[in-house]
């Protein structure tokens, strides 16, 4: 997506790093003011823009909940959460760069699919007729834990699906995001390194929410 940007021997150079399910990119220039170097560099910044468009989501040493965090703060709205398989992952990196803003109002953990039924009031008949986190269940968590606090959104990680057969499709993981107006899902397939697996998809829940804050989530 990035034609030849990280090419040898470049200028600017433009240098890519990943970790914990997030690519950086590294613009580096040379120049005999910081002026000139931001200068040049700001026909690449432009590029990449035009490339990755909404995949971009904050410069420097911000991350996903600093953004949405912002975002929150900037519309005066709120966020409860609702996760299975992130094991809260998504609950404590809010909860890392949340001060006193009281954008969000709740983080349930929810270990079985029972306790979907018991914290959160799922109706039962969800998980008897799709006992595997489908969209249903990932939209129910999210309206559910959304209505608990009245908060103007839920986000909801449903569980993730069990190990595949060797060399069959790989399961999906759900995501829920409900507002005062109804609710959407997302999926994405559940492959990868195991370390990775659930950085990713909590980043991948922040990241729908993120998308509708902006008014960027397309059906």
């Amino acid at each position: 997506m990035l034609p030849d940007l990280i090419r040898r021997g470049r200028t600017p150079s433009v240098g890519i790093t990943v970790s914990e399910a997030t690519i950086t990119l590294r613009i580096t220039a040379a120049g005999a003011t910081e002026q000139e170097c931001f200068a040049a560099m700001e026909p690449t910044v432009a590029t990449i823009h035009e490339c990755l468009g909404s995949l971009i989501y904050g410069y420097e040493d911000e991350e996903l909940e600093h953004v949405v965090h912002r975002l929150l703060s900037q519309r005066g709205q709120t966020l409860a959460t609702a996760e299975w398989g992130t094991a809260g992952l998504v609950a404590k990196s809010l909860g890392d760069v949340l001060d006193e803003a009281a954008c969000y109002l709740a983080g349930h953990v929810l270990p079985t699919p029972v306790a979907s039924v018991k914290q959160l009031g799922v109706p039962a008949e969800v998980l008897a007729d799709h006992p595997w986190a489908g969209k249903e269940l990932a939209a129910a968590m999210a309206a559910r834990c959304r209505e608990l606090v009245d908060a103007d959104y839920g986000l909801a990680v449903g569980a993730f699906p069990p190990p595949d057969a060797e060399g069959a499709e790989p399961g999906r993981v759900h995501f829920g995001l409900a507002t005062r107006d109804g609710v959407v899902t997302r999926s994405t397939p559940f492959a990868g390194h195991p370390a990775i697996l659930k950085s990713r998809a909590a980043k991948q829940a922040l990241n729908m929410l993120r998308l509708e804050l902006r008014g960027e989530l397309r059906d």
